[in-house]
């Protein structure tokens, strides 16, 4: 069946469509392309204008329905939770996206015979929804390759040194980029580390080894560079690294992730959620 759930610290409410359930979804709007404005300029003496940029305007989301009324729980649990900001959900089957609502604003209608409608007006900052569930793409790794007997001389791993990464939404993702040093006392890593997006000519370059037990997270979105270790290193990426200007484009990307020991052993993560312009079609 299908249906909407929105969620936050105070709970879950649950919106079916259809169904005998105590909230019901009657009316939708808000969920297919985002809305956009559009900065222009006109010129004296010629007609018509230039456009000189767009931009998706925040996202509002139109939920009508009805809820019993003599299913005090329901509605007590729909007051409490619809109060703050949270994740609104949809669950239709093979498709299923999810979206962050900052302003929530509820209101209660007409009340007929067991049930009241009610009106649910979200507001979405980030306009795109996403999937529910974050994509982890192992970039650079020792991977096994003994599967059953063997018979020596024989090699136990191989390197891997690249991937396909793939954005499943149409529109680009700014990725988290995790770099692991989990290996033994006294191995470190010390020098340049490099992730490659052959697909798109981009690079993170970061001018900066690892120490044992290091983690390098490098959050794209929010522009920097942190270890669990030193904190904030977001200086140590090299002078032609634009973070602004790394993501993955719609379809697949090839990653490449390099470092100068080749002797030492190193994770690179690549973990991101496909963006979608549209929830519902």
């Amino acid at each position: 069946m299908k249906k909407l759930y929105f969620e936050n610290g105070q709970g879950k409410v649950e919106m079916l469509f259809g169904g005998t359930g105590p909230v019901r979804v009657t009316a939708l709007s808000g969920f297919g392309n985002p809305a956009k404005k559009y900065t222009t300029v006109k010129f004296a003496g010629k007609n018509g204008q230039k456009t000189l940029s767009s931009i998706a305007s925040p996202r509002t989301i139109v939920i009508s329905g009805d809820v019993k009324i003599n299913d005090k729980s329901a509605l007590d649990n729909m007051l409490r939770v619809l109060d703050d900001p949270g994740w609104l959900y949809l669950d239709f089957g093979e498709k299923k996206r999810k979206i962050y609502c900052n302003q929530v604003e509820f209101e209660d209608g007409t009340r007929k015979r067991d049930y009241m409608n009610f009106i649910l007006s979200l507001t979405a900052d980030d306009v795109y929804f996403t999937d529910t569930v974050q994509t982890d793409i192992s970039v650079f790794s020792q991977e096994g390759i003994i599967l059953n007997e063997i018979v020596f001389p024989c090699m136990f791993s191989v390197k891997k040194t690249e991937a396909v990464v793939e954005n499943f939404g149409e529109v680009r993702v700014e990725p988290v980029i995790t770099v692991f040093n989990y290996h033994d006392e006294g191995n470190e890593v010390t020098e340049n580390i490099i992730i490659l997006n052959s697909t798109t000519g981009q690079k993170i370059e970061l001018n900066t080894g690892m120490e044992e037990n290091e983690i390098i997270t490098v959050d794209v979105a929010n522009r920097n560079v942190k270890s669990s270790i030193r904190g904030n290193i977001t200086y140590l990426i090299s002078d032609d690294t634009y973070l602004n200007k790394f993501w993955l484009c719609p379809g697949k990307n090839l990653l490449k992730a390099t470092h100068g020991n080749v002797g030492e052993e190193i994770t690179v993560v690549c973990s991101y959620f496909s963006n979608y312009r549209e929830g519902l079609y």
